[in-house]
This record gives structure tokens, sequence and C-alpha cells, in this order.
């Protein structure tokens, strides 16, 4: 139930941008073009450290599934595989979105629900993490076991870890989108610190693009 609201609140954010029902709204909180993002997106770095490693992940729970005899595990695996699917395609669409603000004629309403969404995932994302650091700590303790393939679940454990960290980018993701909405979060440039501390001007619709 879980992983399947999960998925059900992915594909609803994923609508919202492709099929914008509030189109005037949508319009002014994303004016960049699918297009657009996706020839921005195969230059940036992140991009394809993020892609790798959501394939190893995705690769792994695909592994589990098969070798896993559990009565109903499969419907659980592959809606974990889709979740994961659907939330890094939603991540590079919402970097490509401003935040939307009283200050720029949005209803109170929008940027209730707005942030409001923002929170649910950062809860899902940050409990996914927190579920699999209390499984990985547990199975430090019993990797040295006599009985047990040790090789094996070395590798496990491994791939858990990166499973563990990549729900920890998703929910950092959302918590920086909240503060930094009209920045290009999943950029890990740092501006010099004498640029950081220095005032900047509010930015705005006209200068701000896809590249940004």
């Amino acid at each position: 139930m879980w992983i399947g609201c999960s998925v059900i609140t992915c594909l609803v954010g994923l609508f919202i941008v492709f099929v914008p029902i509030a189109s005037g709204h949508m319009q002014r909180i994303r004016p960049a073009t699918n297009t657009s993002i996706v020839r921005s997106l195969v230059v940036k770095p992140y991009f394809w450290h993020l892609i790798i490693i959501v394939l190893l992940v995705v690769v792994y729970d695909a592994i589990v599934q098969r070798q896993n005899d559990v009565s109903g595990s499969e419907p659980v695996e592959i809606a974990v595989i889709v979740d994961k699917l659907l939330t890094v395609t939603l991540i590079f669409q919402l970097n490509f979105t401003y935040s939307p603000s009283t200050a720029d004629g949005f209803p109170l309403i929008f940027l209730v629900l707005y942030y409001m969404t923002l929170s649910i995932f950062i809860l899902d994302n940050l409990c996914k993490f927190v579920e699999l650091t209390v499984r990985i700590t547990y199975k430090l303790y019993i990797v040295n076991s006599k009985m047990s393939k040790r090789e094996l679940q070395v590798v496990g454990l491994l791939m858990e870890i990166v499973d563990a960290a990549l729900y920890h980018s998703f929910a950092t993701f959302f918590w920086n989108k909240i503060f930094r909405g009209r920045s290009d979060v999943l950029m890990t440039y740092s501006p010099d610190l004498a640029q950081s501390l220095r005032a900047q001007p509010a930015a705005t619709y006209e200068n701000l693009g896809p590249d940004s």
C-alpha cells in the first residue's frame, strides 16, 4: 500500500506537469518545453550520475525479485522499481519548474498544495531511507554468519547502501526545492564565498531559463 501510494502520487505529479489542467498557472511556473529540458539535462553531469545510480539500483531490485520466493513479493518489487523510475522523472521535471508565489498572482491554495506535495515527498523518501538504514544496520551484524554466503551478502549490503543513498538524494532534492525553488537544485556548483555572501537581486521569470 505504501509503495502503491508513492507510485500514484508520482503519476499525479507527472500528469499535472505533462497535461496541465490549470494551463494558465502551469505555463507561468513551467515556461520551458520538454525538448529544451532534455537538451539541458543531457549535458549536466548530475543527470548521468543519477541515471547510473538508478539503473544500478533497478537492476539490483530486479535480481532480488527473481531470487525472492516469498508469496506476493513480485508485485511489490515491480512497484518499487516503477516508483524509483517515476520519482527520478518527476525530479528532473520539477528541477525546471519555478515555485509559485503570491507576489506573482498565484492563489494561496495553489501555494499550500504545492508545498504540501513537496512535504509529502520529503516524508515518503525520508521514511524509505530510514527503513533501509535500519535494515542495513541489522545485516551488518549477520554478515559474518558462518552459515551464510558472505560474498553475496556483502554485495547485497553494498547495493542496499547505494539504494538508501538514492532515497536520501530524493528527499534532499524535495527539501532543497522548498527553499531554492527558482534555482537548478540539482547543480552541485558552489559559488565563491564572497559571491555567496553578496546580496543577489530577486530572480524574475524573464532572466531564468532551463539552463539556469
